[in-house]
């Protein structure tokens, strides 16, 4: 997907300072990437919101698994403070592993991808689009 434009809701220019952030309901959470029809890019937009508005007062991550093909929620998961995708969340895709996947979860604070982030979606060749969204 790399030269595609993506409108993306995140403010470049302060991040990774590890600051916690503050969850904003009049955010757009809107994702839009050329690759994608209307259908798939409102389904990543709806994950994009319910794992904010959730995960961000809780301050907890939270993950929405969406099927690529159809924009679809197929998985939701509340992990913990600094993570989310616990065994439930392995045992589902590995029943699954003609599907494609992607990753929607929460950042409470503004850093980048974890450690955990980025071996989750090099480990899984079902899991083809992974997303990061800021609370704020």
């Amino acid at each position: 997907m790399k030269g595609k434009n993506e409108n993306i809701a995140a403010n470049a220019a302060i991040r990774n300072t590890h600051t916690t952030l503050n969850f904003n309901p009049n955010a757009s959470f809107e994702v839009k990437i050329e690759t994608f029809n209307d259908t798939v890019n409102a389904g990543f937009s709806a994950a994009s919101r319910k794992v904010a508005e959730i995960g961000g007062p809780k301050r907890i991550e939270c993950l929405s698994l969406v099927d690529i093909d159809t924009g679809k929620e197929v998985f939701f998961e509340e992990g913990d403070e600094i993570s989310v995708g616990s065994r439930k969340f392995w045992d589902f895709i590995k029943e699954y592993p003609d599907n494609n996947f992607a990753f929607i979860h929460n950042h409470n604070s503004d850093g980048y991808f974890s450690e955990t982030d980025l071996r989750t979606l090099l480990y899984n060749n079902n899991i083809k689009m992974f997303g990061a969204i800021r609370i704020d």
